[in-house]
């Protein structure tokens, strides 16, 4: 008997302040102080240019880039990569 298995991958992309550039340092008056201020900022909302297919393209590109065919073998080809649940910045892909 062969079972099929489901696999999935939860991403959760932090997003840097806005007002903070490469040049100003790690401590600014725009850092937040409070806890509440740091957690809004990192779970705000996916921005509409990251779609679901841009981002499986970049998963399925990168793991080409990085691994070749092997990698892409195992990721099930140019296919395989799919990406679901984009919602609130924690998109969940399926490999």
């Amino acid at each position: 008997m062969v079972r099929l298995k489901h696999r999935y991958l939860l991403v959760d992309i932090l997003y840097p302040p806005a007002s903070v550039d490469a040049t100003t340092p790690a401590k600014s008056k725009h850092t937040p102080n409070n806890a509440k201020d740091i957690h809004i900022l990192i779970h705000r909302p996916t921005t509409d240019t990251l779609t679901p297919q841009s981002l499986a393209r970049a998963v399925r590109e990168h793991v080409a880039e990085m691994f070749g065919d092997w990698g892409m073998g195992r990721l099930g080809g140019s296919s395989a990569g799919g990406v679901s649940g984009m919602r609130n910045g924690k998109p969940i892909a399926k490999g």
